[in-house]
């Protein structure tokens, strides 16, 4: 069953920017997903810190707080390799089914 997109409003000065970065990010998921698979805690921290930071300033705001939760969970003394499976498995389906909406007030 198809998961439903998910929208984001992002300014029309920052779409090209982030179809460019959302296309980048496509591609990584399977890089992710590998990393993920074999448990490697540093590259996850890694890639959660820099999709907090750049998700958020290309206008993905829900994209940047799973990003956050993702963070917050590989920083723990004892990993929860459960959560943090629940949350990468939706950043994934994020990338893959995100739409981008302008937002009309700055058109």
């Amino acid at each position: 069953m198809p998961q439903s997109p998910i929208e984001e409003i992002v300014s029309p000065n920052l779409i090209e920017l982030t179809i460019s970065y959302l296309e980048y990010q496509r591609k990584e998921v399977k890089n992710k997903k590998a990393d993920l698979k074999m448990r490697d805690l540093p590259a996850l921290k890694i890639w959660a810190h820099q999709l907090k930071g750049t998700g958020a300033s290309y206008g993905l705001k829900k994209g940047g707080k799973l990003a956050e939760t993702l963070e917050e969970l590989l920083q723990a003394a004892t990993p929860e390799w459960g959560a943090i499976d629940s949350i990468c498995l939706t950043l994934f389906s994020y990338f893959e089914t995100v739409e981008l909406k302008l937002n009309e007030e700055e058109t």
